[in-house]
């Protein structure tokens, strides 16, 4: 049960930082593909801390994204949406 609720919790937050990646300007999307393209080519060299720490970076920093004013405007309309089916 726990997994389960854990689970939903992550998707709903992949699906909340997705949504708001696509939907926010083009420097954002920019920034959040590097960050992937890190994480990718240090997968690819087979450099795992490198991996490890592009992934770390590009979790802080999504938390950050999340924070900010209008991503939490955005979250809650997400949110709304959501609820209402």
């Amino acid at each position: 049960v726990v997994f389960d609720n854990m689970t939903e919790l992550m998707e709903a937050g992949l699906t909340v930082t997705r949504s708001l990646s696509l939907r926010g300007d083009v420097s954002r999307r920019r920034t959040v593909q590097a960050e992937h393209m890190a994480i990718l080519s240090a997968v690819i060299g087979r450099r795992a801390e490198d991996a490890r720490q592009a992934a770390r970076t590009h979790l802080e920093n999504a938390r950050q994204r999340l924070v900010t004013k209008e991503s939490q405007a955005a979250t809650q309309r997400l949110l709304e949406r959501d609820q209402r089916g």
